[in-house]
This record gives C-alpha cells, sequence and structure tokens, in this order.
C-alpha cells in the first residue's frame, strides 16, 4: 500500500471517485467499510464527489449512502449536475450522427443502449447479462423502470451511446469500430469490461473536471481522483494526485500518481487509514 507524503494530504481539500470497479465493489454495492473511508475524509473537511461514466439517474442510491458536497459528473463528464439537481452541463452527440449510429446498430443486431439527460433506452438483442443487471439497478435507483425504454426514432439528446461487448464476437466488434472511424465528431473509450462508450469529441470527465474548477466548486491543484478505467486517465491528468485501482488495466497505473495493489475489498479503506487517521 502507497503512502502519500504528508504535504501531499495536507493539501488535499477535494476528491472524485469514479464508481464501478472503485467504489463500488465487485457485486456492485459500496462496503461498509468504503463508507468509514468517506466519512474518514470528510471529517479532515475534504469534500466528495462522484465521477462516473453511469447516467444520473444511475447514481442516486450511491449518493444517497455517500451524500457527496460537490456537483456529480455523469456520462463521463456530459452530464453535470449539482447536489440540488440542477444542470451544470449537458452535452450530447450530434442528433445525425447519434440516428446514422442507432441504425447501424439496429440493423447489425448488436445489444446497446442509449443515455440522455434523464432516460435510458436500450435495444436488447441477445440478452446478455448486462441488462439484467440494468433492470435492477433501475429499480433501486428510481423505484419503477419507468424511464427505462425500447429503443426507438427518437428527436432527444443523447449524450452517449454504450455498446455491450458481452456478445459480440471479435469480428462484430470490428465491424462496428471501422464503421464509426467514419465519424469525426465521435470518440469510443472502455468505461468497464465488455462495454464501448460512444461519446461528442472533447467529452471527459477531465474537461468536466476543468468545468467544476472553472464554477468555483474546486481547485484542482487541491484535488485527488481515483479510478479504474480508460474513461478515468482523463481525469487523472487534470488533478493534482490520481489513485488506480487494483484491477485497472497497465494503461491506467501507469497514467497514475498512486497504483493500489491490495487486490481486496478493502483498499480505499487501508488507503484512507493510512493517510488520515
Amino acid at each position: 500500500m502507497a503512502k502519500m507524503h504528508i504535504m501531499d494530504k495536507r493539501k488535499i481539500k477535494y476528491t472524485y471517485f469514479d464508481l464501478d470497479g472503485t467504489l463500488l465493489n465487485d457485486d456492485k454495492i459500496i462496503s461498509s467499510n468504503t463508507i468509514k473511508a468517506i466519512n474518514i475524509l470528510k471529517r479532515n473537511n475534504i469534500k466528495i464527489g462522484i465521477a462516473t461514466g453511469r447516467p444520473f439517474i444511475l447514481t442516486k442510491k450511491i449518493a444517497e449512502i455517500i451524500k457527496p458536497d460537490l456537483p456529480t459528473i455523469a456520462i463521463n463528464g456530459g452530464l453535470i449536475v449539482d447536489k440540488d439537481g440542477n444542470l451544470i452541463l449537458d452535452k450530447f452527440i450530434k442528433k445525425k450522427i447519434s440516428k446514422q449510429i442507432i441504425d447501424f446498430l439496429i440493423n447489425n443486431k448488436i445489444d446497446f443502449l442509449v443515455y440522455t439527460n434523464n432516460k435510458i433506452y436500450f435495444n436488447n438483442v441477445t440478452n446478455p447479462s448486462w441488462f439484467n443487471f440494468l433492470k435492477n439497478e433501475m429499480k433501486q435507483n428510481s423505484n419503477s423502470e419507468e424511464k427505462l425504454k425500447i429503443i426507438r426514432p427518437t428527436d432527444e439528446n443523447i449524450n452517449k451511446i454504450l455498446i455491450l461487448n458481452q456478445n459480440l464476437t471479435n469480428k462484430n466488434i470490428n465491424k462496428i469500430q471501422e464503421y464509426l472511424s467514419n465519424f469525426d465528431d465521435i470518440y469510443t473509450v472502455k468505461s468497464q469490461k465488455d462495454v464501448l462508450d460512444i461519446m461528442p469529441k472533447n467529452i471527459t470527465k477531465g474537461k468536466a473536471l476543468l468545468k467544476v474548477e472553472s464554477d468555483g466548486f474546486i481547485n484542482l491543484e487541491e484535488t485527488m481522483t481515483w479510478g479504474d478505467g480508460d474513461n478515468d486517465i482523463n481525469m487523472f491528468n487534470v488533478s493534482s494526485l490520481s489513485i488506480a485501482m487494483p484491477k485497472a488495466n497497465s494503461k491506467v497505473k501507469s497514467s497514475a500518481d498512486l497504483s493500489l495493489d491490495e487486490n481486496n475489498q478493502n483498499h480505499i479503506y487501508n488507503f484512507v487509514m493510512e493517510n488520515w487517521t
């Protein structure tokens, strides 16, 4: 377990956590020890924030537990919502492009999700286990599946299209990547295993943190970030101190200032205990 220099510890006043693979354990819950770690940070006057690839409606359950002090960064930076639920930022894929991509995915029988700022649409072809997880999360976060809808042509603004790779062959994945390379105004990034996020160009967690700073909520020179996915690297690049989770890949770990090496459910708690108690 890495121990910070005392000056690093003293200058941290804000911290942003990724959710899946970071703040949440393998069962997609926040453990009691991780909650204790959050409370220790708060007692040390460190303000807490969430920065996730999830849509905002799938952060509510966690927010109720950890009670973040800072605006929530959702959909890889495509959406920023303050602690009172007010939109600070809402960035989306150009409608012409999103329609073309959705048509392509439907025609090729690809499993995918579409995130807007308050709904999730889906195309479930091969019934990957991801859909059972999604329905369960919707029930826990929204008390209903009302905002989970079968994909249809829509004029709504789309923040992200998420392709589910779980049942795809390498040939299909390559076909999708080749098609997406035709568009200059989007990029793709992996936020979790078995998914591929399609995002508007230049929309990242790092850009969102810069926005949160420019609006006066944080000072990035005093901000610590935690993550495990490729979509966290931009966040690492703009924060003062970045911490990669044990299961992060080598690219993510090499982008972080520190990498936790305890492959158990208590790595956040142990790190916080070592450095702030």
